[in-house]
């Protein structure tokens, strides 16, 4: 994560604690002014086998006490938090304005909680509710900030975008370069309020044309 990401203990219980990660807006390519942070469980290695079955009753209980029972959350890396098992188990999102989001985590699912001011507009709404998932599919993969290298070379990126292109004809669709920026986004390769602009800054890092994008 960036280094103005700010960790928080919130609770403890029996070694297993419940982790605050505050997340600048920008990493995300979100606004100025709005509220971002990751909720995650660190549950400590047991010294020995025949501690296995008091961490997991204390797993249990703590997850219930936090109101996350039947949640499994998704790994996050142990160099984060040493000698614990990490799990993602949430991502909050919200605006100035009331408008906020819960994206729970689950393995293979993801559980949304909105909570929406008298009189919202719902195609704001359904807007910020878009920025929300791809947000947290970038969160989720540990993702960087658009532009800071996604890809580790340049085979590995044009063989991204001619699957992308592949996917966005096969729907029907014309493999341009907003469709497909669209198809990635959404996917959760970049959160920035224009996906256009990522997929130019790609093609210009990485020295690849758009006919070699949709030639197979």
């Amino acid at each position: 994560m960036a280094q103005a990401a700010v960790w928080q203990e919130l609770d403890r219980h029996e070694g297993v604690r419940l982790l605050r990660l505050s997340i600048p807006p920008a990493f995300l390519s979100l606004p100025s002014g709005w509220t971002c942070f990751a909720i995650l469980v660190a549950v400590p290695r047991p010294p020995g086998p025949g501690e296995a079955a008091r961490t997991r009753q204390a797993l249990e209980t703590a997850l219930e006490r936090w109101h996350l029972s039947g949640r499994k959350g998704i790994e996050w890396p142990e160099e984060d938090v040493p000698g614990h098992r990490v799990a993602l188990m949430a991502l909050c999102l919200s605006r100035p304005d009331g408008l906020s989001v819960e994206v729970g985590y689950n393995i293979g699912a993801a559980v949304y909680s909105l909570v929406a001011p008298p009189g919202a507009d719902m195609g704001d709404v359904l807007s910020f509710l878009r920025r929300a998932r791809r947000a947290a599919l970038f969160v989720r993969d540990r993702g960087r900030p658009p532009g800071s290298g996604t890809f580790p070379s340049r085979d590995e990126a044009l063989r991204v975008l001619r699957q992308a292109a592949r996917a966005v004809k096969a729907t029907g669709k014309r493999p341009s370069q907003a469709n497909v920026a669209e198809y990635v986004a959404d996917r959760g390769l970049t959160v920035a309020t224009d996906p256009r602009d990522t997929l130019r800054h790609w093609l210009k890092t990485y020295g690849i044309s758009w006919r070699e994008v949709v030639e197979r």
